[in-house]
């Protein structure tokens, strides 16, 4: 029984040794690269067609995969360069294949980042491409002697490669904590004195009247990413000079075409929110960026939330949505390339790609052809029983894919919130378009075409009911603590619950009561006679402290509720 036994031992030894040797000739070689080549191919189609579902679905299991899909693609890509580089013979699909590859290293608009950390690495990400550029140049250069003719190609498809790592460099940058504070600069200096450029007596929550909230400044991506002058500190100051290149929330307001109307093309206020929205987002990066406003910008700003977003009875359902796409626009700005692509004169740049990508693609089926028809001894290629390359059915596969990922990355595009909020400003700019029935027509259409923003459900630990939960010692323990988030004992989320209309009708009745500001919960011990005894409880340390108070305290409550 032993000798058998190790008879299969050698026996699988054997099999992993030929299978080995096989992989290191050319035609293993080529097979890998062929492999890995479609693998990235599909990971990029993956990762643009999911990207923006992690906002919306706040899957464990979808976060894994995008996880993994993001990290491998990187490591694959290197990996098959290296083979290309390595291999003992030629193939004039190589460079096209290994432009591609960086190509799709920076494809996914949805999906620039995985966490706030990937942002930080803005610089290690640029010379990681500035590497991997190199390698292909040299692989070109290679190939050029005897493919004249692909020169045309290689040009085309490095503009291509050149705009796509340009964005997502600059999108990494822009969201990094350095960059976040040059970017938002010219926003916190505008807001700082935004409450004088108009007489507070006239200031009008509902028509916006005096609310010159920005929504859009004609800057350019440079100064945006870098700011205006590189000699500003922190500490100076340079007020934004509000002409008409500068859109507002009042100017937005007051637009006088139909389709902003309030009486006519624009009935429930939804097309005007969006701008409303991202002028909000605006502040809202302040917070993240560490500037601080004047205590008459709060001040307004309150006065907005009370008497003009939670005005109407139904104004929770305004509230809430006013609340989500600010907060669409807030994540799209740290994870995806959405607010480099729509910065101006970025569109152009886009309109450019598109162009070089279909003239490319249409050259790449001629060279195809030629190669199909013309072939060289010395050439490794896998050949089916018809007479076809496998080679060229890898690259009409990846042409294939590549087109799909950008006409799905146009649509999601064409229809996100910064498209919508970028038509609603020149329609308020150009009076031309004001009187054009067929152009409001067709921005009324992208503004109203909605996908769920967020996935609407409400995500809690319960401290109680978790403590005796521990965790699996097999996925977590002092090996894959290196590999794996540590989940500590009693560190388990509750079910998801969906946010039912009742709990916003709760949260804007108490909004609306509020008269000044806010005062972490006391107002509301002294409207149930209960302050003197629990008051204690709203002024601990930490805000961490009088979070677990409370919520403990509401565990003990829903426990003693006798089932009915």
């Amino acid at each position: 029984m032993r000798g058998r036994g190790m008879e299969k031992v050698n026996q699988r030894v054997t099999n992993a040794n030929v299978v080995l040797k096989t992989l290191q000739t050319p035609e293993g070689m080529l097979a890998q690269i062929e492999l890995f080549v479609g693998l990235v191919a599909f990971l990029l189609l993956f990762l643009a067609g999911c990207g923006s579902l992690r906002r919306r679905h706040n899957n464990p299991m979808l976060q894994v995969v995008l996880w993994a899909a993001y990290t491998l693609s990187g490591y694959l890509i290197t990996y098959t360069f290296g083979l290309m580089h390595e291999s003992p013979f030629s193939n004039p699909l190589f460079p096209l294949w290994a432009t591609f590859l960086m190509i799709f290293l920076g494809s996914s608009n949805s999906f620039s980042a995985y966490s706030l950390e990937d942002n930080e690495q803005w610089k290690k990400y640029a010379w990681q491409h500035m590497v991997r550029f190199v390698g292909l140049l040299v692989l070109w250069t290679s190939y050029l002697t005897t493919l004249p003719l692909t020169l045309v190609v290689f040009l085309l498809y490095f503009i291509v490669m050149l705009l796509k790592a340009n964005e997502r460099a600059l999108s990494l940058m822009t969201a990094s904590a350095s960059g976040l504070q040059r970017t938002t600069k010219w926003v916190a200096d505008h807001m700082s004195s935004e409450h004088q450029l108009s007489n507070p007596c006239e200031t009008d929550p509902v028509t916006m009247n005096g609310y010159k909230y920005v929504v859009r400044a004609k800057q350019t991506g440079f100064e945006k990413s870098f700011g205006e002058v590189a000699g500003l500190t922190q500490n100076s100051t340079k007020s934004l000079e509000v002409n008409e290149d500068v859109i507002t929330t009042e100017k937005v307001w007051a637009c006088k075409g139909q389709l902003l109307n309030s009486s006519e093309g624009d009935l429930d206020g939804k097309l005007k929110d969006i701008c409303l929205s991202y002028a909000l987002y605006l502040l809202l990066l302040l917070r993240f960026s560490g500037y601080s406003l004047p205590e008459e910008a709060h001040e307004k700003a309150w006065l907005l939330i009370r008497e003009g977003i939670l005005q109407k009875e139904n104004g929770y359902e305004r509230a809430f949505r006013v609340a989500e796409v600010e907060l669409t626009f807030l994540h799209d700005f740290f994870y995806t390339n959405y607010p480099i692509i729509f910065q101006a004169g970025r569109l152009q740049l886009k309109v450019m790609e598109f162009s070089c990508l279909i003239i490319g693609t249409m050259l790449t089926v001629i060279f195809m052809v030629r190669n199909t028809t013309k072939r060289e001894d010395d050439v490794v290629q896998f050949v089916t029983s018809n007479g076809l390359s496998v080679d060229v059915l890898v690259t009409t596969v990846i042409l294939m894919v590549f087109t799909c990922v950008e006409l799905v990355q146009l649509f999601l595009m064409a229809i996100s919130e910064w498209a919508k909020v970028t038509l609603l400003c020149k329609y308020v700019q150009k009076g031309s378009w004001q009187e054009s029935r067929r152009i409001e027509k067709l921005i009324g259409q992208i503004c109203r075409t909605h996908l769920k923003p967020w996935g609407r459900n409400l995500r809690q630990c319960a401290l109680l009911e978790s403590y005796h939960y521990s965790p699996s010692r097999f996925l977590y323990n002092s090996f894959t603590i290196a590999f794996l988030d540590v989940v500590r004992r009693g560190q388990r989320q509750r079910a998801p619950v969906r946010l039912s209309p009742e709990v916003k009708k709760a949260v804007f009745r108490s909004l609306r009561n509020r008269i000044g500001k806010l005062e972490n919960g006391q107002a509301s011990l002294r409207l149930n006679n209960v302050s003197d005894e629990l008051s204690w409880a709203c002024m601990l340390e930490t805000q961490t402290q009088v979070i677990m108070v409370w919520h403990i305290a509401t565990s003990f409550l829903e426990h003693e509720v006798p089932v009915s």
